[in-house]
């Protein structure tokens, strides 16, 4: 019994050492793409004031593009990383190689309770750790919910098949059942991908245990209740953007055409899985197109050979049986059917992929104990295809070092894609690379002249560079395209008060705040303007409003303290400066003003 124990804590010990070599490059890595707005500018998850905000809003509340996605234990994992960390993405992470890390232990634990083989059991939790579909969950901060869920949803599952132990006792057993009802309410709090583990839970029970009495699946109910009132809560009060149904997406084609197209997805994603090269994040064109074509063909008859597969795998193991089922069943809810604005993502594989890895983890182990021969060739495969896997992770997770490497990797795969070249566009303009900005933002707009965004970029640009006309053209041209964006309304706010013309930029700021009611920013903005018209107590309330909205908006405390100072009231200015300080002790203008109170009554600057 001890040398088992150990021999268990040695495959623990591998799977953590392999998890953390296999994703150390990703420590360096800064925040890309959306982490910008999940937790950069995200000012819910640095006040824990915010924690009922966050359980009743839906996760982009703070934003100006709201979402239907209510995952508050992915905010709620950012709140606990900024308390922590505050803007360093080291922190950030390490809790995502954790949460991986943590998912292929679990999964090593459910499959000795399913397979009832250490050896099969580790090779599947290797499997998941080291292959590189999961960077985009893992080396992507804003890529948590599916490792949240994940770990939620495995660790429910291992207390379920636990509570069904007889040898337990039934107050233990209760306790087991408990805390499996428990995780899976968490797993719903993380992504609506949990929605589908009842039904898992009901194949488990049919398949693995092989129960045909009723009173067996019972305990089930509970959570096909839960399902039902997530699903009907998701519905009405948590349905944010008041769509019907819980789609949060227009449909790009017919149902039927959805349905055909299936099977030319999973097929994508099991080629996917056997050879994951090229990977990136903006795939397009899966779909099938035509009824009557040759991909409409092969799709239909890829899911009747699926479907035959399936079958053989009841008759001859009920195990693999099960692992088919788990793929199918976690990759159903992606496929478009419920349209989801994307055809196809790698991170949708993230909890499907288990079932493929145990199903090859079966194979190879059958092989081992078919002979010593094979057992070598089975071994040495193996271990090629692991070192294989761990050294592509290794080279992926690089794409996810900053948004210049992200972009530049992406634009590989869709060089046309004028998100892209806007968003390389923001990464050059905030390097202070002017020129190629510019042209990125002006590329973007010659892909697709209807897009916001780089009117807006290029608006900023031109405010940098002293061409304040040109940018007021521009932030203008985006408030036409896009009326319901509050920042070109802030922006273009901004280059009226650089150019004296106060009231005017109060007019868009009040504009901006129609949109966006709890933009900081924009109350901050008008602080400015207000004091620049002399309204000294209405430009503190202001300032006041910003910081309400976001505690951590140190321009408004710098600003507090400055309107203090030229009162005279030294003590008050000395009050604001020191929360700022607070929140930035390395900022040299605050530490600045701090050591200017006692010497001098010089003004200040509210333009900082």
């Amino acid at each position: 019994m001890f040398d088992s124990h150990k021999k268990i804590y040695l495959y623990l010990l591998i799977l953590f050492a392999v998890g953390i070599t296999v994703y150390s490059n990703t420590f360096e890595g800064k925040f890309v793409w959306d982490d910008a707005f999940l937790i950069v500018k995200n000012y819910f998850i640095k006040d824990w004031h915010n924690l009922t905000k966050i359980f009743t809003s839906e996760l982009r509340v703070f934003s100006h593009e709201p979402s239907n996605y209510y995952r508050p234990l992915q905010a709620f994992s950012y709140l606990a990383d900024y308390s922590f960390w505050k803007l360093d993405p080291f922190g950030y992470h390490l809790t995502n190689i954790m949460l991986h890390i943590l998912a292929s232990i679990l999964i090593f634990a459910l499959m000795k309770l399913i397979a009832k083989n250490n050896e099969i059991a580790l090779l599947t939790g290797l499997l998941f750790l080291v292959h590189p579909v999961h960077t985009e969950v893992t080396s992507y901060i804003s890529g948590r919910a599916d490792s949240l869920a994940a770990v939620f949803l495995l660790a429910s599952f291992i207390l379920y098949i636990k509570h069904g132990i007889a040898a337990l006792g039934k107050v233990k057993s209760k306790l087991y059942f408990l805390f499996s009802v428990l995780f899976f309410i968490f797993a719903l709090l993380a992504k609506e991908a949990a929605l589908v583990y009842p039904f898992i839970l009901l194949f488990y029970n049919y398949a693995i245990r092989q129960e045909r009495r009723i009173a067996a699946y019972r305990g089930q109910v509970v959570f096909f209740l839960l399902l039902i009132f997530y699903a009907v809560l998701r519905l009405t009060s948590l349905n944010f953007l008041r769509t019907h149904g819980l789609s949060f997406f227009p449909a790009s084609s017919a149902f039927f055409y959805r349905l055909i197209s299936s099977g030319k997805i999973i097929f994508f994603y099991i080629k996917l899985l056997f050879f994951p090269v090229n990977l990136h994040l903006l795939r397009t064109g899966i779909e099938v197109k035509r009824l009557f074509s040759p991909e409409a063909f092969l799709s239909v008859l890829f899911l009747i050979i699926l479907a035959g597969g399936i079958f053989l795998s009841y008759r001859r193991s009920k195990r693999v049986f099960f692992y088919y089922i788990w793929f199918l069943l976690f990759l159903l809810p992606t496929l478009n059917l419920f349209p989801i604005g994307v055809s196809v993502s790698e991170h949708f594989l993230y909890l499907p992929s288990i079932g493929f890895f145990a199903i090859i983890s079966t194979g190879i182990d059958s092989f081992v104990r078919s002979g010593r021969p094979k057992k070598i060739i089975a071994l040495t495969a193996a271990g090629a295809v692991l070192l294989t896997l761990a050294m592509l992770t290794y080279n992926q997770n690089k794409a996810w070092k900053d948004n210049a490497s992200l972009y530049s990797h992406l634009l590989k795969f869709n060089p046309e894609s004028y998100v892209l070249r806007n968003n390389l566009g923001s990464e050059y303009l905030n390097q202070g690379l002017y020129g190629q900005a510019e042209k990125e933002f002006k590329f973007a707009i010659k892909i697709n002249p209807a897009y916001a965004y780089p009117y807006n970029n290029l608006g900023n640009l031109y405010l940098l560079t002293q061409r304040t006309e040109e940018a007021v053209a521009f932030y203008k041209k985006a408030a036409e395209l896009r009326p319901d964006l509050a920042e070109p309304r802030n922006n273009l706010g901004r280059a009226y008060l650089k150019t004296g013309r106060s009231q005017e930029a109060i007019r868009e700021f009040n504009l901006g705040l129609e949109i966006n009611p709890r933009d900081p920013q924009a109350y901050y903005n008008l602080g400015v303007a207000n004091y620049n018209l002399g309204k000294k107590q209405a430009a503190v309330d202001y300032y006041k409003k910003a910081i309400e909205i976001d505690t951590t908006y140190i321009p408004a405390y710098y600003n507090l303290g400055m309107v203090f100072y030229q009162d005279g009231d030294f003590s008050g200015a000395e009050q604001w400066w020191q929360k700022a300080l607070t929140l930035s002790p390395n900022d040299k203008i605050i530490q600045s003003a701090l050591s200017s109170l006692p010497l001098n009554n010089r003004k200040g600057n509210l333009s900082k």
